[in-house]
C-alpha cells in the first residue's frame, strides 16, 4: 500500500509533467508566467517569482529581469529597503547550484546581520514565511533562480516541501530554457539588418581574423573589408567592431566557428 508521500508524489510529478509540456509549446512569456502560478498552485503554495540575470553584450552591467506573483507592496517595500543586496536566497543562487529550503522565522533568529533581520520580520509580516528556491546556472553566462513561498509557517511545510523540491528543480529547467529562447526572441528583429557580406566579415572577425586574413579568404581587398565592417557597426548601433560582433552573436545574426 502506498504512503501518503508516494500518493503525493505521483500525484505531483503527473502534474509537474503536464505543466512542463505546456512550458514547452509557450510562445510567449505571459504564458509561462501562467504556468508558473500552475506549478506553485499544484504544490500547495501561494507565491512564485523568478529572476534572470542577463549579462549584456559588452562587458556592461548584467540586467536583471524578475517576475513574481507577490504583491506589489511587498515588491516596492523589498525596492525600496534594497534588501535585494542582503537577501539570502539571491545570495544562495548567485553562488550556488542546490535547492535551498528556507524559512523566514529561522532565519530572523540566527542571522547576526541586522538588515537580514530586517528582511525577514518584514517579510513574515508579508505572509512570506517558508519555500524553496531552485539556482540555476547554464553553459552561456546566465545566473537565475526559480522560487516558491507559503504563508505557512515552516514546521507546517517542511517535509511537503522537501518532497515538492525535486519536482520544481526538474520544471526550472523547462523553464529557463524556454524563458531565454522567448526572450531573444523578443529582441531579436524579423530580419537581419545586416548583409550576408557584412555578416562574413563579423564571423570571421569574431574567429580571430584581422582585416588582411578576411580579405584573403574572401578574396577583396582589405579596404572593402574595413568598408563592409563600419557598415556593420553603423546598422547594430555599436560603437565599435567589437560591439558590434558581440551584438551579432547575441541576436543570431552571425554563428562564428570557435573550434
Amino acid at each position: 500500500m502506498k504512503s501518503r508521500e508516494d500518493k503525493y508524489g505521483s500525484e505531483y510529478s503527473r502534474n509537474i509533467h503536464e505543466l512542463i509540456g505546456h512550458a514547452q509549446s509557450a510562445r510567449k512569456v505571459q504564458d509561462l508566467l501562467n504556468l508558473c502560478q500552475q506549478v506553485a498552485e499544484t504544490l500547495e503554495m501561494e507565491y512564485f517569482s523568478y529572476g534572470l540575470e542577463l549579462p549584456d553584450s559588452v562587458s556592461q552591467e548584467p540586467k536583471l529581469v524578475l517576475y513574481s506573483s507577490y504583491s506589489d507592496k511587498w515588491l516596492q517595500h523589498y525596492q525600496a529597503q534594497t534588501y535585494f543586496d542582503v537577501d539570502p536566497v539571491i545570495e544562495h543562487c548567485a553562488t550556488q547550484i542546490t535547492p535551498l529550503v528556507w524559512d523566514s522565522e529561522q532565519q530572523l533568529k540566527q542571522t547576526a546581520n541586522q538588515k537580514v533581520k530586517a528582511l525577514m520580520a518584514d517579510a513574515i509580516d508579508h505572509e512570506i514565511k517558508a519555500g524553496v528556491v531552485v539556482p540555476i546556472k547554464d553553459g552561456t553566462g546566465h545566473i537565475a533562480g526559480f522560487n516558491l513561498s507559503s504563508s505557512q509557517p515552516a514546521e507546517q511545510q517542511q517535509k511537503k516541501i522537501r518532497l515538492v523540491t525535486p519536482f520544481i528543480a526538474f520544471f526550472s529547467s523547462f523553464l529557463h530554457e524556454k524563458m531565454l529562447t522567448l526572450h531573444a526572441a523578443q529582441k531579436r528583429p524579423a530580419t537581419s539588418p545586416i548583409t550576408s557580406r557584412e555578416a562574413d566579415c563579423l564571423s570571421w572577425a569574431a574567429s580571430g581574423k584581422t582585416a588582411s586574413e578576411i580579405a584573403d579568404i574572401l578574396n577583396v581587398s582589405e579596404h572593402t573589408v574595413h568598408f563592409h565592417i563600419r557598415n556593420a557597426v553603423k546598422k547594430l548601433h555599436a560603437s565599435n567592431k567589437t560591439h558590434a560582433v558581440a551584438k551579432a552573436i547575441t541576436f543570431q545574426y552571425i554563428h562564428p566557428d570557435f573550434r
